[in-house]
């Protein structure tokens, strides 16, 4: 019997030194993993998709640095549908469900929650129609499902882009969004959530001549002082999301209107641990309760 599987991939699941995203997926879960053992508890990283694990013997399955979904979601659908009666798995799987897909961002501006313009692209709207849609100059675009920057271009009106965009789309959904050029001034903050409240915060920047801000990327993190504001934000950006979320990241960009939603990670975000080791102890308590 395992208490508690803190699920990856296997990509991420062995030390690589060449890649520095699986040292952080490591680094974290360890922190987990120690908090447990001082518990008594015993927990180990588990590959979500390893044949072996009798998940029926997992007492708390925690989502953490599976970032190979993106590339076959339809297996990792299959996965949850069988996993979801035989053991508890944090976050619960109708968020999972709800955040796999980008398309939860009209969720939340249902909900009155300030989001980045975001257009879900029809499968026969040209590319030029997507500018036309926002009339500005530059978009971003990328798939709905998608993680890490992948697949995420900037592109200006009149670029020569349309074969990529059409290429692109030929096997995976699309959305676009203006692009914000805060982002290069400002950078994109990511408020860290468990169990409802924000526990710390990051800001990340581009690296020189970018615009994707993940380190993998060339982008730099560095801590944030929450602000009240953010606070708020990042409480009305909860109670917008379907119920059972323990963790989960937000991340923002402020605008001259104030902070929008870029993203919300809720199932499988790194948590920024290394700038605030505390909320690792507080995710593993967390997940305990769920």
């Amino acid at each position: 019997m395992m208490d508690v599987a803190l699920i990856t991939c296997a990509k991420y699941l062995a030390p690589d030194p060449h890649n520095a995203l699986v040292s952080l997926a490591i680094y974290e879960d360890a922190l987990m993993v120690e908090h447990y053992a001082r518990l008594g508890l015993t927990a180990r990283r588990v590959d979500w998709a390893d044949p072996a694990v009798d998940w029926s013997r997992v007492g708390r399955a925690v989502i953490r640095a599976l970032w190979d979904y993106q590339d076959k979601p339809a297996a990792f659908t299959a996965w949850l549908d069988s996993v979801e009666g035989k053991t508890r798995i944090v976050n619960a799987p109708a968020v999972i469900r709800w955040n796999l897909d980008k398309r939860y961002l009209h969720d939340l501006e249902r909900a009155r929650v300030a989001v980045v313009p975001t257009l879900f692209v029809p499968d026969d709207m040209p590319l030029p129609a997507v500018f036309a849609h926002f009339g500005c100059d530059e978009i971003v675009v990328k798939p709905t499902i998608s993680a890490s920057g992948c697949d995420t271009f900037r592109v200006a009106r009149g670029q020569d882009f349309a074969a990529r965009f059409d290429a692109l789309r030929a096997g995976k959904a699309l959305m676009a969004q203006p692009f914000v050029p805060e982002i290069l001034a400002g950078g994109e903050v990511s408020l860290i959530a468990i169990a409802g409240r924000v526990t710390h915060a990051v800001r990340k920047v581009p690296g020189p001549g970018g615009f994707l801000v993940q380190e993998e990327h060339g982008g730099a993190t560095v801590p944030h002082a929450v602000t009240r504001e953010e606070e708020a934000f990042a409480a009305r950006v909860l109670a917008a999301c379907p119920p059972g979320v323990i963790y989960a990241r937000i991340d923002i960009v402020h605008g001259p209107d104030g902070p929008r939603v870029m993203e919300v990670e809720a199932f499988e975000p790194l948590l920024f641990f290394r700038f605030h080791a505390p909320a690792a102890r507080a995710l593993a308590d967390a997940a305990l309760g769920a």
